[in-house]
């Protein structure tokens, strides 16, 4: 299958508050390409409302007959080219100080710079998932690819965070990174070294729009290899 994104259905809003007003656009192998209106592609800051801000309140449950809460969306890799390997490698060296490689495991986390983690009150309304275990979270069904993939909000409109999937030592492992929790209230604040949080704030900052980057909120599923994926994926309907 090639690898070109199509363009032949481009993305426009149309006028009206039903959701499913807002028609499928661009498309690529992995997923609907994050765009405007207008089928141009954007940065994660530009999506919608902005990207979710620490605190924010839960997105509303939404039935399963009515709109998906949430979507995975594929960057445009010129978009994304200053930092994509940042991201993936940050995502992949965080999950390596609290996941281990031998089974199953679903962990929420707080990732901190040091001297944070002691000021965070993790049972504090500013730390509910942005999308509660029974609404409409990505489901553990996405294969890894060369791709920057992010889970944005479509009603409202929100980027939630960096999306990465990849597989290590017979395990896959599914991740969500951003600056609120994603489906889970974190369990933990875990402070990373100083080199690994300072080498990568930069990117940190202008991909969430954040004026500081103190601390990002992870998500991560892992499963052995035996499970069967599908391709493309989806969201819990």
């Amino acid at each position: 299958m090639s690898n070109e994104v199509s363009r032949d259905s481009v993305a426009r809003r149309v006028n009206g508050e039903n959701p499913l007003d807002v028609l499928v656009g661009v498309s690529t192998p992995y997923g609907p390409l994050l765009t405007d209106d207008y089928g141009r592609p954007i940065r994660f800051a530009e999506y919608g409302d902005g990207p979710c801000r620490f605190g924010d309140r839960p997105i509303q449950v939404m039935k399963p007959y009515e709109w998906l809460a949430d979507r995975v969306y594929v960057f445009d890799d010129e978009a994304v080219a200053p930092f994509k390997d940042d991201v993936a490698h940050f995502v992949v060296e965080a999950c390596r100080y609290f996941v281990g490689g031998d089974g199953d495991h679903d962990r929420s986390v707080v990732l901190c710079r040091e001297g944070v983690a002691e000021q965070l009150d993790l049972s504090s309304d500013a730390f509910a998932p942005m999308v509660g275990a029974d609404g409409n979270a990505v489901r553990f069904s996405y294969q890894p690819c060369d791709r920057l993939r992010c889970v944005c909000s479509t009603n409202p409109q929100k980027g939630l965070g960096v999306f990465h999937v990849w597989t290590e030592r017979g395990t896959t492992y599914q991740a969500v990174l951003g600056p609120c929790a994603y489906e889970r209230r974190p369990e933990k604040a875990l402070t990373l070294p100083d080199e690994l949080w300072s080498r990568n704030e930069s990117w940190m900052r202008d991909f969430f729009e954040q004026e500081t980057s103190d601390f990002l909120c992870l998500g991560v599923v892992s499963r052995r290899t035996n499970i069967r994926f599908v391709e493309g994926g989806g969201a819990r309907g």
